[in-house]
């Protein structure tokens, strides 16, 4: 379904290969169709921590600055291909730090705190400020 509850036609829904991003307001309901969709289906699913009002601001709409949050062309933007709520004035959205609007994977953070408990080189940097590698917890 899209945001006007329509069916979204064929080819619209889950395709394999695709992964499924379960969220909601608050990520508790999410959890009810990612186990289902996970546990029982056995299909890819992620829990979008940021839940349904940071999914909301992924969107090439603009924010109180004036700027778009993604540009047109990112493969980020939630406002394409999935249930989305716009801000009902851009002057309810405030500016968003992104990074890299273009980004293969989202992470970034995880990969790094698996390569620091794993003592190899690169792992630790993401909040650390170190770098340093290794794990001084053994």
């Amino acid at each position: 379904m899209d945001g006007t509850y329509n069916g979204v036609g064929q080819g619209g829904a889950y395709q394999p290969g695709d992964v499924i991003y379960s969220y909601c307001e608050t990520t508790f309901r999410a959890m009810i169709t990612g186990f289902a969709s996970a546990g029982i289906l056995g299909l890819p699913v992620r829990f979008y921590d940021g839940a349904m009002v940071e999914w909301n601001s992924l969107s090439n709409l603009p924010d109180n600055s004036g700027r778009v949050i993604l540009p047109a062309d990112s493969p980020w933007r939630t406002d394409v291909k999935s249930f989305f709520r716009p801000a009902t004035s851009p002057t309810l959205v405030t500016p968003r730090k992104i990074v890299d609007p273009y980004a293969v994977h989202a992470n970034k953070i995880i990969l790094e705190d698996q390569l620091y408990k794993r003592g190899q080189p690169g792992g630790g940097t993401a909040g650390t400020g170190t770098g340093t590698g290794g794990n001084p917890c053994g």
